[in-house]
């Protein structure tokens, strides 16, 4: 992410948390990566499978979806944006 993006991409983010936690209980962590500042990565976590599966279905049908998307694409300047589905194997409180 460039410098000068950074602002803006976290309101945006912080926005789409909003439009989230309306749909699905998740928690939602944005990390810098130490060696290079332009590298982020988002790591969200979900009660379990359904509860994902679920809740993107109402995010995705959310009218505000589309524009929060536009808006962090913009933001960044390219659809850098990937995104990977993982299966929880240990969690350490």
């Amino acid at each position: 992410m460039r410098a000068e993006a950074v602002e803006r991409c976290l309101e945006v983010w912080a926005r789409a948390q909003r439009l989230y936690a309306r749909h699905v209980p998740m928690t939602s962590v944005h990390l810098r990566s130490a060696e290079d500042p332009e590298l982020w990565l988002e790591l969200d976590t979900f009660p379990d499978e359904e509860s994902y599966r679920r809740g993107i279905e109402l995010v995705n049908a959310d009218p505000e979806h589309e524009e929060v998307w536009r808006e962090l694409e913009a933001a960044l300047a390219a659809p850098a944006v990937e995104g990977e589905s993982f299966e929880e194997l240990l969690r350490v409180p």
